[in-house]
């Protein structure tokens, strides 16, 4: 399968409040934008799963043939007929003493 787009890292850096490490005031706004990223390469990754098969998204049969199915809020990966076309993509988050960094990225 044609990959789509690669996924831009989300990063935001952690603070230190009354002792407590963590992304604080910051945790929403970071949550929304990797709930963002995520949905925009899903969108990606079913557009290339259409386009390799020559289809378009307006096309009459891809609303029948063509589901996402999720695996809970974190994990999806592209049907067609019931069958999966593309691996599992899941969110993969990295926690350091600095910072959190957020990808999306294509399970072996």
């Amino acid at each position: 399968m044609a990959s789509p787009p690669p996924v831009t890292p989300i990063v935001a850096r952690l603070e230190l409040v009354n002792g407590v490490l963590g992304l604080h005031d910051k945790a929403e706004p970071f949550d929304y934008a990797c709930s963002k990223a995520r949905a925009e390469a899903i969108d990606a990754i079913l557009l290339a799963a259409l386009e390799e098969r020559g289809w378009s998204l307006f096309d009459d049969h891809v609303v029948d043939r063509v589901t996402v199915e999720h695996d809970g809020d974190t994990r999806a990966r592209i049907l067609i007929d019931g069958e999966p076309v593309t691996p599992w993509w899941a969110d993969r988050v990295v926690k350091t003493e600095h910072d959190i960094t957020w990808h999306f990225e294509r399970e072996p």
